[in-house]
């Protein structure tokens, strides 16, 4: 279903270039229409288990999120013919906050595992407290879309201060002499 909503979304949204921009808003509709099928069924099929994943699950489904919201918004001003432009509150926060989260949470996971053992002390170094970087990253994004960009910025660097923290005091991996 999700192959089909993005093979169509293509489909209106390069289109754009010969009809009403409205068609375009169609075909974001659709794209995040895709995006909200493959998560929703990610987290169906990873139930309780993903939860457990810690930070990690929680930055990456965060960040899908502030992307399929900034789809919406971008799809109610293509059909409503008031277009966000090129780089709009939401875009910046859509790039910043959301790609960034699903970066980071990508990031939390895998540099624990290829860094090797201890594995598990390294992932819980990295999922440790994880309402700090979740409110952090979240808050920073809700001031990007409110235009208070003195207080994104401040936001979203302690964000970044506590992912280099945390990568920072990773455990080397004991390897024998």
């Amino acid at each position: 279903m999700s192959w089909w909503l993005g093979a169509g979304a293509l489909l209106a949204i390069l289109s754009g270039l010969f009809v009403p921009l409205w068609i375009v808003g169609i075909g974001t509709l659709m794209v995040v229409a895709a995006a909200v099928t493959i998560v929703v069924g990610v987290v169906a099929r990873l139930g309780k288990v993903g939860f457990r994943g810690g930070l990690p699950y929680l930055q990456v489904l965060a960040g899908v999120a502030w992307l399929v919201a900034w789809g919406i918004v971008d799809a109610y001003g293509l059909i409503a013919d008031a277009p966000l432009g090129r780089f709009s509150h939401w875009t910046a926060a859509a790039v910043v906050v959301g790609v960034m989260q699903i970066i980071v949470g990508s990031v939390a996971y895998l540099v624990p595992v290829l860094v090797g053992p201890p594995i598990g002390a390294n992932l819980k170094r990295m999922q440790s407290a994880p309402w700090i970087p979740l409110v952090l990253a979240n808050l920073g994004g809700v001031a990007l879309v409110a235009g208070l960009s003195e207080a994104s910025l401040v936001l979203l660097a302690l964000w970044a201060i506590d992912v280099i923290r945390r990568l920072a005091t990773l455990r080397k991996p004991q390897r024998p002499v």
